[in-house]
């Protein structure tokens, strides 16, 4: 059986337990954190019913599975990482999968489907799979602002969907570092019964990847004005890193349009993209054309060059390399 969506794999899980769960459940989400977050809830459920064993090798929870316990009638154990096993360590899996001890909960975490769909083909009977892979940023949003929703609702207190919208905007998606921010929050409005998104922005942090990816976002896309201006100088080759992204982006643009591709095409060629996004960067493509992202790019590695040769601070590197940008920009 296999699930796309957390909620349905959450209440598959609940109305199975105890007596009806299955033999593996496979949590995939390329976010660690995320996945993490996913497997300790199963993990916490699975505690209370089985002699449970965490296991850095996956020959140990197998070996764990197949023994018995003096404690519990049932064993369980966990293992995240079936990504990085090698050959004889998936077959050993594979082999177990196929006849598992009708008495043992396995938990299997991994950052990508490619693996899981292999061992899902031999043994789909005894998995339960949960498959976030191919999960749109929109589809994460929304699955992250219900869970925000319902975080605070177990601590009495309501939240305006503004304040979700402003957490969601200021973080990546890590449920990790959300709950820090919550539990933040939680004790910064004290008695009051609402989160307001004047609390985020009071109190909750905004991450140095929120940051570029925005600041990059402005230099490319955006109708800037003025030269970009970055105050923390350790974050510039990070930086670089996402300005080539969007430059990047946009070249595949302007050369699918070219072409003439179809909506339905362009849209599978970027599949992170929500679809406002994807047509406003369409139009941006359009409008700037293809010699725009070339001649970028061409300045981003005189920058990246510079900042790597020192040839001179690193500020008025950037600013200058903002300012080619600007140029483009204007003469377009």
């Amino acid at each position: 059986m296999k699930f796309q969506k957390l909620e349905v794999f959450e209440k598959h899980f609940k109305e199975a337990y105890p007596q009806h769960l299955s033999s593996a459940f496979v949590v995939v989400c390329s976010r660690e954190s995320e996945r993490k977050k996913i497997l300790a809830s199963v993990i916490h459920m699975l505690e209370e019913m089985t002699d449970f064993k965490r296991c850095f090798l996956i020959k140990d929870a197998l070996e764990h599975l197949n023994a018995g316990s003096l404690f519990s009638g049932k064993m369980g154990a966990i293992f995240d990482g079936v990504e990085g096993l090698l050959k004889a360590e998936v077959e050993l899996l594979a082999h177990y999968l196929k006849a598992p001890n009708p008495e043992g909960h396995l938990v299997l975490g991994a950052a990508n489907a490619k693996a899981v769909n292999d061992l899902y083909k031999k043994a789909k009977k005894e998995m339960v799979v949960l498959d976030l892979s191919g999960e749109k940023p929109w589809e994460e949003k929304q699955r992250l602002s219900k869970w925000v929703v319902q975080t605070l609702h177990a601590k009495q207190k309501k939240v305006s969907p503004e304040a979700v919208d402003a957490l969601l905007g200021r973080l990546p998606g890590d449920r990790l570092l959300l709950q820090q921010e919550l539990d933040k929050l939680t004790c910064y409005v004290g008695e009051r019964s609402e989160v307001t998104k004047g609390d985020v922005e009071a109190i909750c942090s905004a991450s140095d990847e929120q940051n570029l990816f925005q600041i990059a976002q402005g230099l490319v896309w955006g109708q800037q004005q003025s030269v970009a201006q970055v105050k923390d100088i350790s974050q510039l080759l990070p930086l670089v890193s996402q300005v080539r992204n969007q430059l990047e982006m946009g070249l595949k643009m302007t050369a699918l349009l070219k072409v003439g591709s179809s909506s339905e095409e362009i849209a599978k060629a970027f599949p992170r993209l929500w679809p406002k996004a994807l047509q406003q960067c369409l139009e941006g493509a359009r409008k700037k054309g293809s010699d725009f992202f070339k001649r970028g790019l061409l300045s981003l590695f005189d920058l990246e060059f510079g900042l790597k040769t020192n040839l001179g601070r690193p500020d008025v590197l950037f600013a200058i390399f903002s300012a080619k940008i600007l140029s483009y920009t204007h003469h377009e």
